[in-house]
Parts: C-alpha cells; sequence; structure tokens
C-alpha cells in the first residue's frame, strides 16, 4: 500500500513504531522541561493546585468564582490524592493528556488522510511550541485537545464511514468535554455544521442532531452555577476587553502553521526581520501545494498567484516583525494591525475555495471538512466577542482548534515534499522542527520571574510560620507555597480570597472603598497573627496597593522599617509584574 493513498489503513508495525517513537520525543520534552529548564508553577497552574486541595463538594460550590466548569479540577484532586501535588506531579497529569492527543491525531489522519501525512500530523504536533507549553502546564487545554479529537474521529466516523455506533460516544464525548471547557459548545457547533458537507440524508442528520443535543441533558444540573458566573463575569473575564484584538483568529490561524510562532521567536532572537523572513517560507510552503494542485495552476500563467506569495514572503514578515515592535515606528502600528491580517484572510479564502473546486480523489472531502471545523473553531468565539462581551483570548480560547490546522497543514507538507527531491525534502523536515528549537532557546535564555522565589524568602526568613497580605494576584503561589507550612494568608481586597487567579483592578477601583479595604485586610491579620510571628506583605506598584502601604505605615500596632525587601526573579510571571515584600512586627 503506497504511503500516499489515502484514507482507511491497516495499523502496521511500521505505524505503531512511528507513533511510539513520537510519544517517547514528547515525553523526552516534558523531561526536559522540567528537569533542565524547571519553571515554577505561575498563577494559572497554582491556582488550579489549590481547587484540587479541596473537596469535591468545594470545589464545585467555588466554581461560582471561576469561569469554567470543574472536570479537570475533580480529575486533579483525585490526581492529587495519588501522587501529591508537587510540580512533576500536577503536572504529570497534562502530559497524559498530551500524549493521548497526539496519538488520537494520528490515528486520525492515519484513517481518513493517509500514512504520510499522519507522521507529518504527528512530527509538527509534537515540536510545535504551544503543544509543548500546555503540555508541561498544570491546565486543562490538553484534556480539551485530546476530547476534541476523539470527538473529531467518532464524527468522521459516523459521517465517512456511516458507523452507527458513533452516536451515543458522540454524545457522550461532548458531554464529558462541557463539564472541562466551555468552549467544547463551540466544538459541537463546528462538528455539526461542518458534517453539513457530507451528512445530507435527514434520516442520517436527525440522529447526528439528536447526539449533539444530548449533552444539554447533562449539563442542566450546572446551569444554576453557570448563572452565577455570568453574574460575576465582571470579575473574572472583564479584563479580556482590553488584550482581545478583532484579528486574533487569523493570527491564531497563522501561529498553528507556525508561521507567526517562528516570526515572533525570531524577532526575539535576532533583532531584525530576516529571521522571520526566512521561517516563514515554511509556512507558505505548507500551504501553497494545496492551492496548486486542487485547482491545477500554472504558477508561471498566474501572476497574480506569484505576485501574492512574493508579497507574503517579502512584505508580510517585516510589517509583521514592526508590529511585534512598535518601537521602530510607533506611528506606523494602527496601520499594520489592519493589514496583518488581510493576506492571510485572503490565502484561507484561496485554499478553502480550491479545495472545493479540486479534483476529487478518495475522500477529498476529510480536509475540506477540517478546514471548515477549523475555521468555524476560530469564528464562534471571534463572533461571539464581536457581537457581546468579548471572551477571546489568543491562543487560549481557539487553543482547540489548533489540532485540526496542524493536521491540514501537515497534508500541505505533505504534498510540498512530494515537489523536492530527497536533499531538499530533508531540508524541509529538518525546518519544521526549528519553532521547538527555537522554542527551547527562546525559555532557557528568557528571564523568569515567578512568586516562588518570594515565597522561598519567606520561609527562609520566618520558618515557624507567620502571616501574608497578598495584593492582587500574588496570592495563588504563596499558599501553594505556604499554607502547608503553617502560615496564614489574608487577601487585599479581601474579595481576592474568592477570585484568587482574576482581578480586574479597574472594578475593585471603581465600586470598593480602598481605605476600607486596606482597614478590614490588616485588622484580620493582626487577629491571626500570633506572639512572635512576622506579618509579611506581597505588594506591587499598583495604585490600589498604595492605600494598602500607607495604612499599615499608619496602623500604631506595627512596627516595619517600610523598606521593600525585592529582587529580579520576585513577581507575577503572567503579566510581568515586579513584587516586593514588606515586613512588620507587633509592637
Amino acid at each position: 500500500m503506497s504511503a500516499d493513498e489515502p484514507a482507511v489503513q491497516e495499523v502496521s508495525y511500521s505505524n505503531r513504531r512511528f507513533l511510539l517513537f513520537m510519544l517517547a520525543v514528547q515525553t523526552a520534552v516534558f523531561v526536559f522541561n522540567h528537569f533542565i529548564n524547571f519553571r515554577p508553577l505561575w498563577i494559572d497552574e497554582a491556582y488550579s493546585a489549590l481547587m484540587a486541595r479541596l473537596p469535591f463538594g468545594e470545589i464545585h460550590r467555588r466554581m461560582i468564582y471561576d469561569a469554567g466548569p470543574p472536570l479537570y479540577y475533580d480529575l486533579l484532586h483525585v490526581w492529587r490524592m495519588l501522587f501529591g501535588e508537587s510540580e512533576l506531579a500536577l503536572r504529570t497529569m497534562s502530559l497524559l493528556f498530551a500524549l493521548l492527543t497526539t496519538a488520537l491525531l494520528y490515528g486520525i489522519a492515519l484513517r481518513f488522510l493517509n500514512r504520510t501525512a499522519a507522521r507529518w500530523t504527528a512530527a509538527v504536533w509534537v515540536v510545535h511550541p504551544l503543544s509543548i507549553y500546555y503540555a508541561t502546564e498544570a491546565r486543562n487545554y490538553t484534556l480539551l485537545t485530546a476530547l476534541a479529537a476523539a470527538y473529531v474521529w467518532l464524527l468522521l466516523e459516523y459521517a465517512i464511514h456511516r458507523r452507527p455506533y458513533a452516536l451515543p460516544a458522540i454524545a457522550a464525548v461532548l458531554a464529558i468535554s462541557v463539564y472541562n471547557h466551555n468552549t467544547a459548545w463551540y466544538l459541537a457547533a463546528a462538528g455539526g455544521l461542518a458534517s453539513l458537507l457530507y451528512v445530507r440524508d435527514l434520516k442520517r442528520l436527525l440522529p447526528l442532531f439528536l447526539a449533539h443535543l444530548a449533552p444539554l441533558a447533562f449539563y442542566l444540573p450546572w446551569i444554576p452555577v453557570l448563572r452565577a458566573q455570568l453574574q460575576n463575569a465582571e470579575l473574572t473575564i472583564g479584563w479580556i476587553r482590553d488584550i482581545w484584538h478583532p484579528a486574533a483568529p487569523l493570527a491564531s490561524l497563522l501561529f498553528y502553521g507556525l508561521g507567526v510562532t517562528l516570526a515572533q521567536i525570531g524577532a526575539a532572537l535576532a533583532p531584525s526581520a530576516i529571521l522571520g523572513l526566512q521561517l516563514q517560507t515554511i509556512w507558505i510552503a505548507a500551504w501553497s501545494p494545496l492551492i496548486v494542485r486542487f485547482n491545477r495552476l500554472d504558477l508561471s500563467r498566474y501572476r497574480l498567484f506569484a505576485g501574492y506569495l512574493i508579497f507574503v514572503l517579502l512584505v508580510w514578515p517585516i510589517l509583521m516583525f514592526m508590529m511585534l515592535n512598535p518601537a521602530h515606528n510607533p506611528a506606523s502600528v494602527p496601520l499594520i494591525r489592519l493589514v496583518y491580517p488581510a493576506p492571510l484572510l485572503a490565502l484561507w479564502i484561496v485554499v478553502w475555495r480550491a479545495l472545493a473546486r479540486g479534483p476529487r480523489e478518495t475522500q477529498p472531502g476529510a480536509i475540506r471538512w477540517l478546514l471548515t471545523f477549523s475555521a468555524l473553531l476560530l469564528l464562534f468565539p471571534w463572533m461571539q466577542s464581536m457581537t457581546s462581551s468579548p471572551v477571546y483570548i489568543m491562543l487560549r480560547t481557539d487553543f482547540i482548534a489548533a489540532p485540526f490546522v496542524v493536521m491540514a497543514f501537515s497534508e500541505g507538507l505533505r504534498l510540498a515534499s512530494r515537489w523536492m527531491d530527497g536533499r531538499f525534502r530533508h531540508v524541509l523536515q529538518v525546518a519544521v522542527m526549528v519553532p521547538g528549537l527555537l522554542f527551547f532557546a527562546g525559555q532557557i535564555d528568557q528571564p523568569y520571574i515567578s512568586m516562588a522565589e518570594a515565597g522561598r524568602y519567606i520561609l527562609r526568613q520566618s520558618p515557624r510560620g507567620g502571616v501574608v497580605i497578598c495584593t492582587g494576584l500574588t496570592r495563588p503561589m504563596l499558599e501553594y507555597q505556604l499554607k502547608p507550612k503553617g502560615f496564614d494568608l489574608i487577601s487585599y481586597p479581601m474579595d481576592m480570597a474568592n477570585q484568587l487567579a482574576h482581578f480586574n483592578e479597574l472594578w475593585y477601583r471603581a465600586h470598593l472603598d480602598g481605605a476600607e479595604e486596606a482597614a478590614a485586610s490588616i485588622r484580620s491579620a493582626k487577629d491571626t497573627l500570633k506572639p512572635g510571628e512576622t506579618l509579611w506583605v506581597a505588594s506591587s506598584r499598583r495604585e490600589i496597593n498604595r492605600v494598602l502601604e500607607d495604612a499599615l505605615h499608619d496602623d500604631p500596632d506595627l512596627i516595619g522599617s517600610g523598606e521593600a525587601i525585592q529582587s529580579p526573579g520576585m513577581g507575577v510571571r503572567v503579566l510581568q509584574e515586579r513584587v516586593y515584600l514588606l515586613r512588620y512586627e507587633r509592637k
């Protein structure tokens, strides 16, 4: 059987051996990141660890202050009981779901595309920077992609191979998915609409429609909690409106095809657009064959298409570099943000039209289905963000689409490799590995700030315990480190004891009296402080913290130098916010 023959193939020994090799590489990357390139837990990971400490009932009660469902925290709670709560133990569960995702993607491509595309898919996914990142993070994103891949496999089994047993499995996977992440609803909507490309018989459509509705019945008990979450949405996700951009789905689409990833890392490692320009070629090399193959183009007769490639290869990377480095030309940033998504949108339209019109092979619609499905996964959260409250966080909200963009991208790489002789084919294979290598290089050299250093300092100075007032988002990591050591933690503002991983400073400044909040936090700390213990304050230069620091300075029962204790590695990583410690004793 030829490696280029599409669709159903037996999983031979060589296929299994290749998959095992890819899983071994993925595991080796995880080991490298943990033992050689170690990073302490950041806010969201520490929040996951704190939620996993709670009993099931308390997890579900606390979810009204979250923005998602509880399944991941429930699983992590069980995992923690079995393996502990070290960074390695917490992150290993994400690795297992990442390995499952890789295996499922390989199986989907092997069954519905061809063996070569399956190998490209597994290789690209394993070395993709974002796949590497989430496989080493104690969050629910690898579980999300594993469930999405299982759903896609089952859906294609029903749509293409007419397997009726897939329907109850589809309903079950979707029911599990919506209890893991809210973006699973986009998954169901995108899969249902994309399936209209295959299933047009009403007798088959109706059972498929009912299978997609079935999760609603399982979701009904969660609706009261969802309503409470919506009431708290301004505190939990209100900050998204300040960071989201209407071009986010287009940027993510390019990112998942390695283009933006390469250009961003290239810009970070070299003060010029040349590296980004060279690496951008890989992205074009993957997508261009899809256009040419399915339209049977003669490039010498298509000057417009050739001009388009020249524009994307020469002009666009430079514009993108300028956008990523606005200091070079600040006045051009608004224009660049408008120009930036245009080539990508045009290419996406041309690719889809080329595939739709192209010559039919055995199951050629699998690629069309993947393109349509991934485009809808990017489109639905964008539509919600454009028409109501923004929910779109680039590379997080839409990460559910990443595996399927990679799969279509890998089919393009397969076609590109067929155009090349042996030497250039090897060059392409090596070039695909560049993003992961650059990602490693960037991570190793990148300065890293974390609240872990503040926690270690407090433990050295107060080994017998104490009280810590945590401002803003400093609490999750400090509580993860210090609570088991006998420390008591107080939040400022006080409501942050519930929010933990979400901090909308503008809302607090508009709705709360800073002086009252500071007085309440200090009063609670003094009531908790035992004789001989030290009161620590984890603070930063935020305007809201000045009120607390002034109140501590004026408190007649406390004495402290007022001198900030800080180091270059002490801070809140996700915000790159520098944090310092203040120390007080009772008079």
